[in-house]
């Protein structure tokens, strides 16, 4: 993932409250939030018109939704152990982002962010996520975020 690349996790809603056992986002996928659910039903609500492809390996197809947004979808033995968005922020999104939000609403899915916050499956709140996150920092000021003299006390881990 690219610094000036945002990151979140799409789970079902009504499995965010196992989300407190964690100590970080990278052990979501041991939750198994999506068993159950077969990949074709994960994939289902992405129009087929989105581009779609295998990732780095096959256990990886990403669904581009343009130039500046991408839902990976990760699966394991036959079944979704994760899904993820990523949006480059150097260009526009807005309306890849819209389109995302549409469909999680649709199918009751939710975001989560490298924080483990959950956000609501709304463009709003997304939007704040994005402008908190060291993505939107790093794109705001390439300089100040590298050197630490961005207003934030440290880029440490992030």
């Amino acid at each position: 993932m690219a610094v000036w690349e945002y990151r979140c996790t799409i789970v079902p809603a009504e499995s965010t409250d196992l989300l407190t056992s964690l100590q970080s986002i990278a052990d979501i996928d041991s939750l198994g939030l999506w068993s159950g659910m077969k990949v074709s039903d994960v994939l289902a609500p992405f129009p087929p018109e989105l581009e779609r492809h295998k990732g780095w390996t096959e256990n990886l197809t990403i669904i581009k939704f343009g130039p500046t947004c991408n839902v990976e979808v990760y699966v394991k033995d036959g079944q979704v152990i994760d899904v993820q968005v990523l949006i480059d922020l150097r260009d526009k999104f807005l309306t890849s982002l819209e389109r995302l939000v549409t469909i999680c609403q649709k199918n009751d899915w939710t975001f989560v962010d490298d924080s483990l916050n959950v956000i609501p499956s709304s463009t709003y709140p997304l939007i704040e996520s994005i402008q908190r996150s060291p993505a939107a920092r790093f794109v705001k000021d390439p300089i100040g975020f590298l050197t630490g003299k961005d207003g934030n006390a440290s880029t440490d881990g992030q």
